[in-house]
């Protein structure tokens, strides 16, 4: 989840600014970031029944394939690793759990902008979409290397 946070953030939080370098117009930019954030979200009920049939482990690597399409690839992330998050603690705990998880995300996200902005203002906006790819080929990495015996399947679909 917080992978997937901080790969999302650092690229996103400047491609405004790289477009309108780029010299795209205020509408062009407020259309990429629409179609982002519809990419955070939309898929969140197929992620869903996706981690449900196929398991977390799977979309969770599909998460890392998916983040050169930064807005799938962040709910394929997130969702994969909500479930997985829920999947591995006690029904008693999993809010405070929760919790702490998001509060990661939140840091990861910062950090993320901490590190974006330099490396835009030195020109280095390609660096960000490479540290993004780098992101998700180490979630597809740990993914596949992770024990299914140890994760809970979910419900049958």
């Amino acid at each position: 989840m917080a992978a997937s946070n901080v790969a999302m953030v650092a690229v996103m939080t400047t491609t405004p600014l790289h477009m309108e370098d780029a010299g795209e117009s205020l509408s062009a930019v407020g259309l990429v970031i629409s179609l982002h954030v519809g990419g955070m979200f939309i898929p969140s009920p197929v992620s869903g029944w996706l981690a449900d049939r196929y398991g977390r482990l799977p979309v969770l690597a599909g998460g890392g394939v998916a983040l050169t399409a930064l807005g799938t690839g962040w709910n394929l992330g997130l969702v994969g690793g909500s479930a997985l998050l829920t999947d591995a603690v006690a029904p008693e705990r999993r809010a405070q759990t929760q919790g702490a998880a998001d509060l990661i995300m939140g840091l990861t996200g910062v950090s993320g902008n901490l590190v974006a902005g330099p490396l835009f203002h030195a020109g280095a906006f390609a660096l960000l979409g490479v540290g993004a790819a780098a992101i998700g080929v180490l979630l597809m990495v740990l993914a596949s290397r992770a024990r299914p015996a140890m994760v809970r399947p979910g419900p049958a679909a």
